[in-house]
């Protein structure tokens, strides 16, 4: 037997690998823009591969109680992930909608009203993303005339988890350049439809978060007075 101090040689101790995870990139494409003043809105031959995951995101007027009725990739409905009031006097509408993509294919994207409205839409997709649940979602809006008022989803942050897509989408009733987005979220795309009184506006941004953190949408500018309403969104990835 080898008591202590008799020689016994050096202690091994175990030795443990630690590899640091490596995820696959979230790859965002703008697929294209919408502005309609009709009962429909169509984006023509939207390219998606499988699993890949579609966003549609719209700002409209209700004029007379309007609602989307549907929002498909050809045969294949999206799902309305958030809807958000915020303009009493002009009934403005921010909606965001989505689908994983079932199929590799070629399709149209087609919104229809229950009746013409003025709306701007814009259609992104997102690669790397597990699932078109939503994981975490803020939302917020405040009415025109309010002095100082400026879109941001909440006082209350979005924490996300270890790998996730952070959406971010703000709707005015404006006909003018209003904001810019406050980091890490990076712009996307904006679009104006000026057709009604106020104008709509539609900006998104997006980030892809590796660590959790906590994340608003919000601008850091505009002016005051306009009614508005801001999502911030998360979908796991990969």
């Amino acid at each position: 037997m080898i008591g202590a101090g008799m020689g016994a040689g050096p202690i091994v101790r175990p030795f443990y690998n630690h590899v640091a995870v490596a995820f696959p990139s979230i790859v965002r494409t703008l697929r294209g823009n919408v502005v309609s003043n009709g009962v429909t809105a169509t984006l023509a031959n939207v390219t998606l591969a499988l699993n890949e995951l579609l966003v549609v995101s719209t700002c409209f007027d209700q004029a007379d109680s309007r609602i989307i009725n549907s929002v498909a990739w050809g045969v294949t409905g999206l799902l309305q992930q958030g809807d958000q009031a915020f303009d009493i006097l002009s009934d403005d509408e921010l909606e965001l909608w989505t689908i994983r993509a079932p199929v590799a294919a070629t399709r149209n994207v087609v919104l229809t009203w229950s009746g013409p409205v003025h709306s701007v839409t814009i259609v992104e997709s997102y690669t790397n993303i597990t699932s078109n649940v939503v994981d975490r979602q803020a939302t917020d809006a405040a009415p025109p005339h309010i002095l100082g008022s400026i879109p941001d989803s909440g006082l209350t942050a979005v924490t996300s988890q270890a790998h996730e897509l952070i959406l971010g989408h703000i709707g005015v009733n404006t006909k003018i350049p209003f904001g810019t987005w406050i980091a890490p979220l990076v712009p996307a795309f904006d679009q104006f439809n000026d057709a009604s009184i106020d104008g709509n506006y539609l900006s998104t941004a997006w980030y892809e978060g590796l660590a959790p953190a906590a994340f608003r949408a919000a601008f850091n500018g505009g002016q005051a007075g306009k009614g508005w309403a801001a999502f911030c969104t998360t979908f796991r990835a990969v």
